[in-house]
């Protein structure tokens, strides 16, 4: 099993915490302006985020009333049009219809970026739409303050390679480099957990939800010690007795042509460790600890043969009980380090 963002947890949450914000303001007031939006909640993501939105839909609109018959790229123009903006900005006046999806999309919106960072840059890159300019990369820079080390990260390498006018696709393989280059840690999401449950509890353990995954698809006979496609609950796979670091990392799975591809070896384990699972094995697997995280990576990526690794991983979790071989996310630890070790 992996570990996957739950949206209908999210949205459902959302929904109610929006509708405890509005109720509250708009029981004593029927519009909403710019400065009380800034002060609206204690998360001043959440009220970043709104103003941001205003923004993207402003410029939506006023791109569908640009005429043929004008020059709107004109420096004239669009300075006159950036004083329009200002102006607007400072007289924002939303009632309580219009206001409430812009704060729900927020709410979810900083979600995202507190427990998938990755996801949600992925997303953002999706809502500027073809061409990913690095104008309006930047425009929305000054909006996020939560995990924005990997934005300014991305930006950065847009200016130094001169990359503009990217296609999504394009746009997103820079992105996905950044990922990889970049020794990237998510904010602990504590704090933010905490100012959520001042209105309304946020359960962690519901943000996330199980999915099968390639690697727990792969079970074990107890028999032979081959790995068979059955489904079987990860309860069982340990049955008659539980793996060792060392069955996992020799056996070979037998599967189809897609299997062997997913399979073949990776030279980095650090570069195909995902933000959202970095993310769930610092905390799950290493104490919250980033550089105790990072110094066990270290040394698997400097590891030449599997035994190696195994001895290193049995004797510093396995054999001292800090880790089951039947928990989840070991499992699914294991299957990234398996991929560097595949014989």
């Amino acid at each position: 099993m992996e570990s996957v963002i739950n949206h209908e947890y999210i949205n459902n949450y959302a929904e109610a915490y929006s509708n405890r914000i509005v109720d509250r303001y708009f029981s004593e007031n029927t519009i909403i302006d710019g400065e009380n939006i800034l002060n609206l909640t204690e998360i001043r993501q959440i009220n970043l985020f709104i103003i941001k939105n205003i923004m993207v839909k402003w410029q939506a609109e006023a791109r569908k009333i640009r005429s043929p018959f004008f020059n709107y790229n004109s420096a004239e123009v669009q300075n006159a049009l950036q004083g329009f903006m200002n102006v607007l900005s400072k007289n924002i006046n939303i009632e309580q219809k219009t206001f409430k999806p812009l704060l729900k999309l927020a709410i979810t919106d900083v979600l995202l970026l507190i427990f998938s960072p990755y996801d949600f840059f992925s997303n953002e890159l999706l809502n500027i739409g073809s061409p990913v300019t690095l104008e309006e990369l930047e425009k929305r820079k000054k909006f996020i303050k939560i995990n924005g080390e990997l934005y300014n990260a991305y930006i950065n390498m847009i200016e130094e390679i001169g990359a503009d006018n990217l296609q999504i696709k394009e746009a997103k393989q820079y992105f996905d480099q950044v990922c990889e280059d970049i020794n990237f840690s998510p904010e602990e999401p504590d704090e933010y957990v905490k100012l959520f449950s001042n209105e309304i509890t946020l359960e962690v353990s519901k943000v996330y939800s199980e999915v099968d995954s390639d690697s727990t698809k792969e079970n074990i006979n107890p028999e032979s010690g081959e790995y068979i496609e059955d489904k079987i609950p990860i309860h069982e796979k340990f049955y008659e007795q539980k793996s060792t670091l060392v069955d996992e990392l020799k056996k070979e799975p037998v599967g189809t042509v897609l299997d062997y591809h997913k399979k073949q070896k990776i030279e980095s384990i650090k570069k195909n460790i995902s933000i959202q699972q970095r993310f769930r094995f610092v905390r799950e697997l290493f104490e919250e600890n980033d550089n105790y995280f990072n110094e066990t990576i270290e040394f698997l990526d400097g590891c030449n043969e599997n035994n190696d690794a195994t001895d290193y991983l049995n004797e510093n979790f396995f054999n001292s009980g800090k880790w089951n071989g039947e928990d989840e996310v070991v499992v699914e630890f294991i299957s990234v380090v398996k991929k560097k070790f595949p014989d």
